[in-house]
């Protein structure tokens, strides 16, 4: 036997470590299953594999959970342990948090008591319109929030802009296919139309008194003439020259306006935004359209249409104070 292990001492050793593997074996065996054991009293996964519906709970029945959470007990043992969560803060606005928990801070559909209390309000005025001015107590909350602007729920008077109640529902875009080409007389102008269907445009002379411009459109009517002349710089013969700025005013039969420039190169694009205010009942006020630049009035104030697209349509007051209402189609 010695000398059979002299000869081949590699099975000698091949023989431990076959023993050592199996002695490793039994010990990561022996080790799992008291691992395992550990997890025999936790509870399984529910039926279904999935966590159930979300619920929406109002801010009074949260209060409640934060108070008492479910999940949470006291443990009484030799070595208690404490769980330390931060409160929860409800946002209303650009770094401006509620408190849910401080009675100070209760939230009201987003208004704060101590705010509401200050005009002798409760929990159900939040969302009236107690001095019937077409906003809600949280409509001016909101806004005074957002503008800084002191509101005053129970004062008609004091209320947020006339535009936030603006819907705004449908975009629109003509192309007009008439040009202002020239002044060609004291009381005569020079206009290029292309008609539907028409390839080239036509030239007409159209007195600016009286002057009239059939289109498949509808009769068009000239009705100003506005001779401007401007000096500018002109790089090609190094100096000033007079340059013809001059507008032309054209009226349809249903009332459109149209504004022309002279030597405009292309055709004028007419954009025009569609709104509903529900604060007025009368036809033509509730529902009414407004051009790109055009001005236009809601009870009493005056505002501007400074840029319309497809999605947006920008609106100034004469403060200059911007509004942006996004598109609501009906």
């Amino acid at each position: 036997m010695k000398e059979f292990v002299k000869q081949h001492p590699e099975h000698l050793i091949l023989s431990f470590l076959l023993m050592a593997l199996i002695a490793w074996s039994s010990w990561v065996f022996f080790s799992y299953s008291s691992f395992r054991n550990t997890f025999v009293n936790v509870p399984g996964v529910p039926d279904g594999k999935k966590d159930g519906p979300f619920k929406n709970v109002t801010l009074e029945q949260l209060a409640v959970l934060i108070d008492s959470p479910k999940s949470w007990s006291v443990v009484e043992s030799a070595h208690p342990h404490q769980i330390f969560v931060a409160r929860p803060f409800v946002y209303v606005a650009a770094s401006n948090a509620i408190d849910v928990q401080s009675a100070k801070h209760e939230v009201w559909h987003e208004v704060p008591r101590t705010w509401a209390e200050k005009f002798g309000l409760t929990k159900k005025d939040v969302l009236l319109d107690l001095d019937n001015d077409g906003f809600t107590t949280q409509e001016e909350y909101l806004w005074e929030l957002a503008q800084n602007k002191k509101m005053d729920p129970n004062n008609a008077e004091v209320h947020p802009d006339w535009a936030t109640k603006l819907i705004y529902t449908k975009y629109e875009e003509q192309n007009f296919e008439i040009l202002f080409k020239a002044v060609t007389g004291p009381n005569e102008v020079q206009i290029n139309v292309k008609d539907r269907g028409l390839k080239n445009f036509e030239t007409k002379f159209v007195s600016v008194k009286d002057g009239i411009i059939e289109t498949s459109d509808g009769t068009y009517k000239v009705v100003n003439l506005a001779i401007k002349k401007e000096k500018v710089f002109d790089p090609k013969v190094n100096s000033q020259v007079e340059q013809d700025l001059s507008e032309l005013q054209l009226i349809r039969n249903d009332g459109f306006r149209l504004d022309l420039k002279i030597n405009q190169s292309k055709p004028t694009t007419v954009r025009t935004a569609h709104f509903t205010f529900p604060l007025v009942t009368t036809v033509g006020e509730r529902d009414f359209s407004v051009r790109e630049g055009a001005d236009f009035t809601l009870k009493s104030k005056k505002y501007k249409i400074d840029k319309v697209d497809s999605t947006i349509v920008s609106i100034k007051d004469t403060e200059n104070q911007a509004f942006e209402l996004k598109i609501t189609p009906n």
